[in-house]
């Protein structure tokens, strides 16, 4: 029976996303992914088993694909936003 775990992370100073790989019956951790975000991550949001919503402090969402490892698309949903987008 397969005891693994996927997490995903962001790091709002250094501007990354990261994907890592937790094995719970062998106790084990892998980073699996790291994507560079082109501004700083404030909300994360799974849309399908390949496809992650970066939303940025610039009110950009960044559009990441697991498949090819890179941003496919970015959208600019608050255009001119200080704060952010804090929910996806």
């Amino acid at each position: 029976m397969n005891s693994s775990c996927l997490i995903c992370i962001t790091n709002y100073e250094e501007k990354f996303t990261l994907l890592g790989l937790i094995e719970m019956k062998q106790r084990t951790r892998k980073i699996d992914k790291v994507f560079k975000n082109e501004e700083k991550p404030t909300a994360l949001f799974q849309a399908a088993n390949d496809i992650l919503f970066v939303g940025t402090e610039k009110g950009k969402i960044e559009v990441l694909s697991l498949d090819s490892d890179s941003c496919v698309k970015k959208i600019d949903a608050h255009e001119g936003s200080e704060a952010g987008i804090s929910v996806i």
